[in-house]
């Protein structure tokens, strides 16, 4: 009889571990499929999150490239009609310091004055406020030029105040060109410029 109490408590206590072990075990296993099956959701909601950012930052660089040649185009248009102002200005100068009227320079100067105007009014959207106020004082310096333009033949202090409307204009084109030249180099560099 002691035999049998000791394979019983033998065979009880095997089972116990067995049953421990297989519990350990089973709780583990279930333990280990819950954390997969979560991450496997949590990768599945990431991979989702990641698209939809991924698709945002396309619909960005889009935008973003879109806004940058409009840009580019806006600074070439601008710095063309531009340069087609001074060098009317500068031919206006070289007629007045000679003393003469040049029929060619003042069609061609109130021509370059309006198409400048004209362009730049459809651009200035690309450019800061700064710089449209500068612009805005080109303008107005050339709308004096160009009214007066005519009248300076009977009267040497019109003429005289046309020749300096016209020095001081090329100056201030002249410094918008170099600038309008760094802003065309900074775009078609990709960097960001502040708008």
């Amino acid at each position: 009889m002691n035999d049998f109490w000791s394979i019983f408590s033998f065979s009880v206590g095997g089972a116990s571990i067995c049953s421990i072990a297989l519990t350990f075990l089973l709780r583990e296993w279930i333990s280990n499929r819950l954390k997969k099956s979560i991450q496997h959701e949590y990768d599945v909601k990431l991979e989702g999150y990641k698209a939809g950012y991924q698709k945002l930052l396309d619909e960005n660089r889009i935008a973003y490239s879109w806004w940058h040649e409009e840009q580019a185009k806006a600074i070439k248009e601008t710095y063309a009609a531009l340069s087609e102002l001074y060098l009317s200005i500068d031919s206006k100068l070289c007629c007045m310091n000679k003393n003469n009227s040049c029929s060619n320079c003042d069609p061609a100067l109130q021509n370059s004055y309006k198409n400048a105007k004209n362009i730049w009014s459809r651009n200035k959207i690309f450019f800061e406020e700064d710089f449209n106020k500068r612009i805005t004082d080109i303008f107005t310096i050339s709308f004096d030029i160009k009214t007066s333009v005519s009248q300076f033949n009977g009267c040497v202090h019109k003429r005289q105040s046309v020749i300096e409307y016209c020095q001081q204009n090329k100056e201030k084109i002249d410094s918008i060109l170099l600038e309008l030249r760094q802003q065309l180099r900074i775009v078609m560099s990709g960097r960001i410029t502040e708008k």
